[in-house]
């Protein structure tokens, strides 16, 4: 028996549903946690839309920490063709629902989000804080704080701790993904 490497366009397809149910899963986690003491919460209209913009910044972070993780592994020829892979995989049945004209333009707003979001975090180095060191300027504190400061300002400062151990987890369970397809 021979054992063959998968290539990398394979392990992208492999990764991208995964993670796109993975975001939709913790989405709500989210929301939950951005309220978790505020007296009145948004209709269950403004939960379900505030829902969906949560698994799409989700998602974007993934993107990043995605990224990140293959351009590392295996440079960044293969990470190209992984990240073009990942995307197509995840977008092009999402867009397919959409008519021919609203396609192309929620199209454009993807691509613009993901690209917002690349710069965004990339200006962390850090994923986590080193032993004893504060939790600011790490990228997962600082998503929390986006996070909270977009989507709940006034319930901004209390949120943000326990939205960051949710970040928390959803980066452990995007890291075993990670682990499960041998990226």
């Amino acid at each position: 028996m021979f054992w063959r490497k998968k290539p990398i366009e394979e392990k992208a397809k492999e990764l991208a549903r995964a993670v796109w149910e993975l975001a939709k899963t913790v989405a709500p986690t989210l929301y939950e946690t951005l309220y978790c003491f505020e007296q009145a919460k948004p209709s269950a209209q403004r939960e379900s839309e505030q829902t969906v913009s949560l698994a799409m910044e989700l998602f974007y972070f993934s993107l990043h920490l995605l990224d990140r993780e293959c351009f590392a592994r295996h440079g960044p020829d293969e990470r190209g063709r992984f990240m073009d892979t990942l995307i197509t995989e995840v977008w092009k049945p999402l867009l397919d629902a959409f008519p021919d004209k609203e396609r192309i333009i929620t199209g454009r707003v993807i691509i613009e989000q993901a690209n917002r979001a690349q710069l965004e975090y990339a200006q962390f180095q850090r994923l986590f804080p080193a032993k004893d060191q504060p939790l600011s300027g790490t990228l997962i504190w600082e998503f929390s704080k986006k996070l909270c400061k977009t989507y709940n300002p006034s319930g901004q400062e209390r949120a943000v701790i326990p939205l960051n151990a949710v970040a928390l987890e959803y980066v452990k369970s995007l890291y075993g993904l990670i682990g499960s397809i041998k990226l």
